[in-house]
């Protein structure tokens, strides 16, 4: 038995999710999608938002089997970059590759070798993480739409991208004094 907890909201708050999901996807379009740098850093920080309320409007008894498949290849590769940041103990990490010269080097200084993540770079993988931010939290807005919301953001997502194209085309026109060079 199957039980799904519904929990009424203002209509304001209905009405304002298909804006922000707007908003969101169209920062995400223009600073690149959240990346790293202060552009990433806006578009990770209006992604928050989505993300939870996104979580909170998804139905799944809504979804279909092919949303719950999203849902799972959605997970699987969240998972990839926070299985690679788990600590393993010496034995196992100085086993892969290009990891013994680590192993080598903690053993020269005399040091017990700690246990580390499979990543090289920690850091970098945590930042690729984040940047997964904005896409997820569009994916899971769009899961928890209606057919005609998800219309109109996919005619807007249509409407950039052509945009852009139009500006790059009249760039590459332009040369290198053109005044539509904006970086």
């Amino acid at each position: 038995m199957s039980v799904a907890v519904s929990i009424p909201l203002p209509r304001v708050t209905k009405d304002a999710f298909l804006p922000y999901t707007s908003v969101v996807v169209v920062l995400a379009m223009l600073f690149g999608g959240g990346g790293q740098g202060w552009a990433g850093a806006v578009v990770q920080l209006a992604a928050l938002p989505l993300l939870a309320w996104a979580l909170f409007r998804l139905n799944p008894s809504r979804l279909g089997r092919g949303g719950q498949w999203a849902i799972v290849l959605l997970c699987a590769i969240l998972a990839l970059p926070l299985l690679q940041l788990i600590p393993l103990p010496p034995s196992l990490w100085s086993g892969l590759p290009s990891r013994q010269e680590y192993a080598s080097a903690y053993e020269a200084a005399g040091m017990a070798a700690p246990w580390l993540p499979i990543s090289l770079d920690p850091s970098a993988t945590w930042l690729g993480l984040l940047s997964l931010l904005p896409a997820t939290a569009i994916f899971l807005a769009m899961l928890s739409l209606e057919q005609r919301s998800r219309r109109i953001l996919i005619v807007l997502i249509f409407i950039v991208v052509f945009a852009s194209v139009t500006l790059d085309v009249l760039q590459m026109i332009g040369g290198e004094g053109s005044p539509l060079r904006f970086y």
